[in-house]
């Protein structure tokens, strides 16, 4: 009988560590992935806002869209928020249906007006390659679901600015002015709906749990 419990308590000896470093492990897992959520709620808050700005003026606006915006904005607790946004959004989800229309249309940029619009990054995020490659292989992609559609994002933000940098040219002629006004004004719809994919990219990250 006491070699039994000399055997076990080796055997304890020798699993003690690993069972340590295993909950080590996961113990830095989620702090990393706690930390990765806050950059990403930024992030998704950031680029939610921006959506609503190239929706109401180049996009089109629905109400499921709106909808969607305020949840990710009352759902942020990163600082302060948009009172004006989330106000307008309220109205609208309240108004009559020719209202709606009425008060979309007459939101609408004309062609060749220029935002100024910049580039996303994820510090965070970008400098823990060994922290992700120890997420479950799942989260991992959706994680690298959402880089790629940050990638095509800022890819669309230089591809704006390099349209919008053109229209300044003195000597384009007006008809090139006007092709190249409606291309930036249909460029701006795109971002439009890139910024509602990254935001939802980034929601299915937010509502995982290790």
């Amino acid at each position: 009988m006491e070699i039994l419990y000399i055997l076990f308590g080796w055997l304890l000896g020798l699993l003690s560590p690993t069972i340590m470093s295993s909950i080590k492990q996961h113990y830095d897992r989620k702090k990393f992935f706690t930390a990765a959520k806050s950059e990403l709620s930024d992030l998704q808050f950031q680029l939610c806002i921006t959506g609503m700005l190239l929706a109401q003026r180049f996009g089109v606006i629905s109400r499921d869209y709106l909808t969607e915006s305020k949840f990710i904005l009352d759902q942020y607790n990163g600082g302060d928020k948009p009172g004006s946004i989330i106000q307008f959004i309220d109205s609208m989800l309240v108004a009559s249906e020719e209202e709606f229309i009425a008060i979309a249309a007459n939101l609408k940029s004309e062609d060749g007006v220029g935002l100024s619009l910049k580039n996303h990054s994820t510090i965070l995020i970008d400098s823990n390659a060994i922290q992700i490659s120890q997420l479950p292989i799942d989260l991992q992609s959706k994680i690298y679901e959402f880089k790629n559609a940050l990638n095509i994002y800022n890819q669309e933000v230089l591809g704006a600015k390099s349209i919008l940098d053109r229209t300044y040219d003195s000597n384009l002629s007006d008809l090139n002015h006007q092709r190249l006004s409606a291309g930036l004004s249909a460029k701006y719809a795109d971002l439009h709906k890139v910024c509602t994919r990254i935001c939802g990219k980034i929601q299915s990250i937010l509502d995982y749990e290790l």
